[in-house]
């Protein structure tokens, strides 16, 4: 028994380094599908203040398209710049242990908050809705931009704290609402791919950063083993029926 379980411990160990070192990056040119950035998705002008620093931006999920991403929506993890397109970015799938964005990290407690929003929320949202699009923006900039002590505490409030927003109250409500239940229930898994904006010659950021999201498909065993289940229901329902005869 113990030394089944050190290799197993010993492979898992080999899987997570594996997985930490095996984020592929891929070059890909970015831009808009539509002559709007948003696409048919809702978004509102609102005002933004981080750590003071106060801006107006137009919040809701962008409609891109770009290389092997084919048309996808995305969401800016980057307030500190503006979206300009099209640009280049370095496309990276999530993977253990990965840190997103070389120019500005994001720690791996902050990624998995965002992690937590898409698994949780994400599958229910109608991104067509004002509301739900600028709220789900807005979560992902509170979990990124509030200050540590607050996250660590969980105290998610996007009319106050370090990162803060106003100007389109359904969408501040919605936010806060899917804050609440960022620990909740997982309603869908996604795979993240992170989208890192490229440099111009003197090493400033073209772009802003950016995260967009796939459906984790069922593996094959899981297919196997709903079709065990159907196989072994079928055997139920023909013993049953021999039994009735």
């Amino acid at each position: 028994m113990e030394s089944v379980s050190i290799a197993k411990s010993t492979i898992m160990a080999a899987g997570f380094a594996l997985a930490a070192c095996g984020a592929q990056a891929e070059t890909l040119t970015i831009s808009k599908q539509f002559s709007s950035t948003f696409g048919p998705y809702g978004h509102k002008i609102m005002e933004l203040s981080d750590a003071g620093t106060k801006i107006d931006a137009d919040v809701g999920a962008f409609a891109l398209t770009g290389g092997s991403l084919g048309d996808f929506v995305a969401f800016c993890l980057d307030i500190d710049h503006w979206l300009k397109l099209p640009n280049t970015y370095e496309a990276t799938e999530d993977s253990a242990g990965y840190v997103p964005y070389t120019s500005s990290p994001l720690s791996l407690e902050r990624k998995s908050l965002v992690q937590k929003l898409f698994d949780t929320a994400y599958a229910t949202l109608d991104l067509t809705k004002d509301d739900q699009s600028v709220g789900f923006q807005l979560a992902l900039w509170e979990v990124i931009n509030e200050s540590d002590g607050r996250v660590a505490l969980g105290q998610f409030d996007i009319s106050s704290g370090d990162f803060k927003a106003n100007g389109y109250n359904a969408g501040e409500v919605f936010a806060d609402n899917l804050l609440a239940n960022i620990d909740g229930p997982v309603s869908k898994r996604y795979k993240l791919t992170f989208l890192e904006s490229g440099l111009d010659q003197t090493g400033a950021q073209l772009s802003q950063n950016l995260v967009t999201a796939t459906p984790v498909p069922l593996p094959a065993a899981g297919f196997l083993l709903l079709g065990a289940f159907g196989g072994l229901a079928a055997v139920g329902r023909g013993k049953r029926k021999q039994s009735n005869d």
